[in-house]
């Protein structure tokens, strides 16, 4: 996936249920829609049709883009097929983020999600060139090797050297050191998060939590696990996270304790790590205080 540090998909669809649960390969392909849509107004040709293309909009058969969801792709199991193209398309089309209509066997697809046309780029910005994007990176490495050899041969230290093109191999391993644990654009956000908070455990882990458990949940338990001094704060935050432990708040610690008096007195009260229960009633640590204390109270009358 192309990746110039702009991040086009608006955070009302990162942040979507629906997004968050569809499969990897559907997300690559929204991506795709959204870095490729014209961020101004322009003009395709059919043959001799002329299709007027609005912001928000792009013209392109399945098969054109299968080939972009597939570029800098390695691994024969990760490339996206003309059906998994249509299948998301139809998905997406049907959580409401785009449109699709066609035309002279080609799809006009169109971004439906409003906060694309309130942020980022204008009409008056020049239109995303996909493939500037693209070949931008290598363009400014080849124009400042040149710079180099020129300011060598100003010295006399050195002799014109040929410009060698990277090679396939050190294509493909520069594409894995890029996302080598294949994380989604949020995951990575969340690797991001855990590798500021220097935990002393590998990335390897640290890229396993982000692709398991949500950003607000890692962000909470890393947050609770530095309160206090530990020799083993990645430890501490994988016993954590693998056996599902709340993370204490004001609200759960006193009701936690309500439920430990009235448990030491009255013998049909079981305390579990989220909840009590009373007989078949399951009372939640996360509720308030208040009725927490009452509805307890309430319960333990008979016994």
């Amino acid at each position: 996936m192309i990746s110039n540090g702009f991040v086009p998909v608006p955070r009302s669809v990162l942040t979507d249920p629906r997004y968050k649960s569809a499969r990897l390969k559907y997300q690559k392909v929204l991506w795709v829609i959204f870095e490729i849509v014209a961020f101004k107004r322009t003009s395709h040709s059919i043959r001799t049709k002329l299709i007027q293309i609005e912001r928000g909009q792009f013209l392109i058969s399945e098969r054109k883009l299968v080939e972009l969801c597939n570029l800098e792709v390695i691994f024969e199991e990760d490339k996206i097929d003309k059906n998994t193209v249509h299948r998301s398309i139809a998905y997406w089309k049907g959580c409401g983020f785009v449109n699709q209509e066609v035309n002279h066997g080609k799809n006009i697809l169109t971004i439906t999600v409003p906060e694309f046309y309130e942020s980022g780029k204008t009409d008056s910005e020049p239109e995303s060139e996909f493939k500037v994007n693209q070949q931008r990176t290598t363009k400014e490495q080849r124009k400042e090797q040149r710079e180099e050899i020129r300011k060598d041969n100003d010295r006399g230290t050195s002799v014109p050297k040929k410009e060698t093109l990277p090679s396939l191999d050190e294509k493909k391993k520069e594409v894995v050191e890029r996302n080598q644990w294949r994380l989604t654009p949020e995951q990575q956000l969340s690797l991001q998060m855990l590798k500021d908070a220097e935990i002393n455990t590998s990335e390897e882990t640290l890229s396993f939590w982000a692709r398991t458990y949500e950003t607000d949940r890692l962000r909470a338990v890393v947050n609770f696990a530095k309160q206090k001094p530990r020799k083993n704060l990645g430890g501490f935050i994988q016993d954590f996270l693998k056996k599902n432990k709340p993370v204490p708040t004001e609200q759960t610690v006193t009701n936690r304790q309500v439920a430990e008096l009235y448990a030491a007195n009255f013998k049909g009260i079981i305390l579990k790590p989220k909840h009590c229960k009373i007989g078949e009633i399951e009372l939640s640590y996360e509720m308030n205080p208040e009725i927490f204390y009452q509805t307890i109270d309430r319960h333990t009358e008979n016994y």
